[in-house]
């Protein structure tokens, strides 16, 4: 019987120094990987070969021949928050400094931070800062509206972050209306004169004006 031999070549993974090793099912590395998510891998791959001496008896041994990779990887996206205004505030003037943090972990640090002020519909870049930044707001004039502030980051491995609900907040730049009465509500005597001394009352269609 003429000698033959059947090989495998098998990959095998640890992550983050781990003492074990695990089996890739198929030969899909990239994939166990990207599911792994962040960290050290190293890789190995195992020579399995089966040999048939010639006589009919099978001869199995492995051998291995290692490879070597770290492979650092980043799925995780970053995280990032609106600090200022903070939910429920009232802001107010011609502009408004928003600032915010934001933070990537162990992963492959924060590359931009982007802003909106419509609760996602637009986004913008900050004007500076990412782990801490800021945006100057320009405020629409005679508004008394809710707005809700939502901010996302972007990390150096493309990874975007989901953004969360924010921070809903009131812009007042509207000028309160100030009304003036009389009690009586017109003059009671002659000549446009107040017979009966009025009441002069003043009011304003914000509460809290003065």
């Amino acid at each position: 019987m003429e000698p033959d031999a059947t090989e495998n070549l098998v990959w095998q993974h640890n992550n983050n120094g781990n003492a074990s090793w695990t089996q890739v099912s198929g030969t899909d590395v990239e994939s166990v990987i990207t599911a792994g998510g962040a960290g050290t891998w190293t890789l190995k791959l195992v020579f399995e070969l089966n040999g048939d001496d010639g006589d009919g008896e099978v001869q199995g041994h492995v051998d291995e021949i290692e490879l070597m990779l770290d492979i650092d990887t980043d799925s995780d996206p970053p995280t990032s928050n609106v600090l200022d205004p903070v939910g429920g505030a009232t802001v107010s003037g011609s502009t408004y400094t928003i600032t915010g943090d934001a933070d990537d972990g162990a992963g492959s640090g924060v590359a931009s931070v982007e802003v909106s002020v419509d609760n996602g519909s637009t986004w913008v870049p900050v004007d500076s800062g990412t782990t801490s930044w800021s945006y100057t707001w320009t405020l629409t004039p005679d508004t008394d509206a809710g707005f809700t502030i939502r901010s996302r980051a972007t990390d150096n491995n493309s990874n975007v972050e989901s953004p969360s609900a924010g921070n809903s907040i009131t812009v007042d730049t509207k000028k309160p209306v100030t009304t003036l009465t009389t009690s009586p509500a017109s003059p009671d005597g002659t000549n446009g004169w107040f017979f009966t001394e009025p009441l002069v009352t003043l009011s304003s269609n914000e509460s809290g004006s003065s």
